[in-house]
């Protein structure tokens, strides 16, 4: 029988948002512990690691839980051997992402390129627009989208004056309903203005991008479905490649 160990005293972590997360993903941390609810949330106990418990390291996930109005604190719950868990987001990689591949080869070109950077390169604002930095492989949101659509052999204006405001001009106008696997999608709030922040659609819901927010601290991978984004997402959307 596998039973929690319910910490003690008061709890220090609170959500503040929840959301479906019906993603395929693979444990890249076996020792990684393992909760009945979000850690440092109200009742929330450990059950052991990924690996003193023998659980599979494919999981898949059912929900999300964000902690304390961070979006780079989650939780994912997922059920293994009649068991519901919670793990952190961070010892956590989706996995079968080639089954969103399209047949379009520029638009997997570029996709590629940004996805061999997940988890390898930190956000930067303001940089990725010199020799250096770019070599670097160090960018912000909007000169990280030009490097994804260089290395597919389409430049999207002058590298060393991109951000989103001169994105938001490249391709073809298209409605948020009609997302086609690369678009540029792109966010606004009453924070920080309109297009403020650019990424690239990969399709179920997901895009790729850069921002120093988000569980890698860099170029990652997010949801639509989280809350944050669903509600400050752009209703158009940018097609650089239309055929």
């Amino acid at each position: 029988m596998i039973t929690a160990k319910i910490q003690q005293g008061v709890a220090p972590n609170k959500v503040y948002q929840r959301y479906r997360y019906p993603y395929q993903l693979k444990v890249t941390d076996k020792n990684a512990e393992i909760y009945s609810a979000p850690a440092g949330t109200r009742s929330a106990g450990t059950y052991g690691t990924v690996k003193s418990l023998r659980l599979n390291p494919q999981i898949t996930g059912i929900k999300r839980a964000d902690l304390n109005h961070r979006r780079g604190e989650g939780y994912v719950q997922f059920k293994q051997r009649g068991h519901t868990f919670w793990i952190y987001s961070h010892a956590v990689a989706f996995r079968h992402l080639n089954s969103l591949r399209g047949h379009n080869p520029r638009v997997e070109a570029a996709i590629a390129a940004g996805t061999a950077l997940v988890g390898r390169s930190k956000y930067k604002l303001g940089s990725g627009r010199t020799a250096q930095t770019y070599a670097a492989k160090r960018f912000d949101c909007s000169s990280f989208v030009w490097y994804c659509y260089e290395h597919a052999g389409i430049k999207l204006g002058p590298l060393d004056s991109v951000t989103t405001y001169t994105l938001v001009t490249q391709g073809q106008a298209v409605p948020i309903s009609r997302l086609h696997r690369g678009d540029l999608i792109l966010f606004s709030n009453r924070r920080q203005g309109a297009n403020n922040h650019i990424g690239i659609y990969l399709g179920n819901q997901l895009f790729l991008h850069d921002i120093g927010t988000d569980d890698t601290g860099g170029v990652g991978i997010s949801s639509l479905r989280e809350t944050d984004w669903h509600q400050t997402v752009n209703s158009t959307a940018r097609r650089i490649v239309t055929n």
